[in-house]
């Protein structure tokens, strides 16, 4: 097997998705009309600030308010630090894909000081993979922890977006920062791991949620961006966008270091001898996605046992699978599934036969990352000419890795930002990617 296939074993544990319900229609421009916080969003629902304890800011409200999805549901004042600007925890109204009313969390980011005539402009941020466990949301960070259990590592390193992020100028630019955790990660339910719908949702929900910060006039004109599992994230929300936030105004999204290909790297987990952790976490978000899934076909008993760790604990990471046979934990026949195969191919980002969306992308990939390989970016980018969309992909041959590249990432997609908001047409690179390879 190439070394490449073998890398895929490792991919984002560095840490760094249908139309609308509420009937309303696509914003016309990339104006930044009607941005008052309180009368935006999707309905007239007031968020209710919260007062309880820190751990019982995850229970969501029963029952669970029927609003439409993007809803800001509660919000209250993180401890947490972010250079620059005020951090806020919230929980708002999203929908799995099920069709099941739930809620998620995250963080709200607000850059100090008076906010512009137009209001805050806005990007919704997609994190890295951190696991699928309630503790392993990033918002979570900042809760009280039993004596000697240390914050995940995963969590740690999604947390230093904090810092990152305004450092890189987004607060100083004027950017209200909306920063999802994802369906199912401190919230009830499996965080659906690599389901890009779900992910998806979560990040332009958040983008609907943020507007409704009391206070906190905010434009309806947004980007998003994302990394590792984020850049899977804001792929799918790139693509979901005009259908799912149609009052909003996508101007564009940068994917840096975007898992793709489902199927390969799923299938190289489940059958070479290299650390399954991450097979784990695809077969129990999957399952929580597609209830027509059943692990119990893919997972042996040891393996449920296995997964069932890592939906606990999100220190489980290290330590669930150490030391067992891959021929103990997952059964003969995952390549072979076809339930399990086509599910994960619909998850790649970009699919034949869809409608290429009109917000550009921006990809960003190191060439030298040994934990996303750079081919799988690029076969995710070959796929998305043929279909159209307007997308450029830049790789980075500076000799850095996946983790070493984030801050470039987050620098270089500030200014590619600011040109979509000031309304530069977008550069696409397929014509030049059809002359030459990586």
């Amino acid at each position: 097997m190439p070394a490449q296939l073998l890398i895929v074993a490792l991919v984002l544990v560095c840490g760094v998705a249908c139309s609308s319900d509420d009937g309303s229609s696509r914003a016309g421009s990339g104006s930044a009309s009607g941005t008052s916080a309180v009368k935006s969003g999707p309905v007239a629902y007031r968020p209710q600030q919260f007062h309880g304890s820190p751990k019982a800011f995850y229970t969501p409200p029963d029952p669970l308010p029927k609003v439409p999805h993007g809803t800001l549901l509660r919000y209250e004042r993180s401890p947490m630090k972010a250079p620059g600007g005020t951090v806020w925890k919230v929980m708002y109204a999203s929908t799995a894909l099920t069709g099941k009313r739930i809620a998620v969390t995250g963080l709200v980011i607000v850059p100090n000081g008076q906010p512009p005539t137009q209001g805050w402009k806005l990007v919704s941020v997609a994190h890295g993979t951190t696991g699928i466990a309630d503790d392993c949301a990033p918002s979570s960070a900042d809760l009280p922890r039993p004596a000697g259990q240390r914050l995940p590592y995963t969590v740690r390193m999604a947390h230093t977006d904090l810092e990152k992020l305004p450092r890189a100028g987004y607060l100083k630019a004027g950017y209200v920062l909306a920063m999802t955790d994802y369906e199912g990660l401190g919230t009830p339910g499996v965080h659906p791991y690599l389901v890009g719908a779900s992910e998806g949702r979560s990040v332009l929900d958040a983008a609907r949620a943020a507007r409704q910060l009391p206070h906190t006039p905010v434009s309806k004109t947004f980007a998003i961006w994302g990394y590792s599992q984020g850049g899977h994230a804001a792929a799918w929300a790139n693509d979901l966008a005009a259908k799912w936030t149609p009052d909003l105004h996508l101007v564009g999204t940068v994917a840096g270091g975007p898992v793709s290909e489902m199927n390969l790297v799923a299938n190289t987990l489940a059958t070479t001898k290299m650390e399954p952790s991450l097979l784990f976490m695809i077969v129990a978000g999957y399952a929580a996605a597609y209830p027509q899934l059943h692990p119990s076909d893919m997972l042996t008993p040891a393996g449920i046992r296995v997964m069932k760790r890592f939906e606990r604990s999100c220190n489980a990471f290290r330590t669930a699978a150490k030391g067992k046979p891959l021929s103990t934990l997952v059964k003969p026949g995952f390549t072979k599934n076809t339930a399990w195969q086509k599910l994960l191919g619909e998850n790649n980002p970009a699919q034949y036969g869809s409608r290429a969306p009109k917000s550009p992308l921006l990809i960003l990939h190191s060439n030298d990352d040994e934990v996303v390989p750079a081919f799988l970016s690029k076969t995710m980018f070959d796929r998305m000419c043929t279909i159209g969309w307007t997308v450029e992909r830049r790789v980075y041959h500076n000799g850095k890795g996946h983790v070493a590249e984030v801050a470039n990432a987050m620098s270089d997609g500030l200014p590619w930002i600011n040109a979509r908001m000031a309304g530069t047409k977008p550069v696409s690179t397929c014509a030049k990617s059809a002359k030459h390879t990586d």
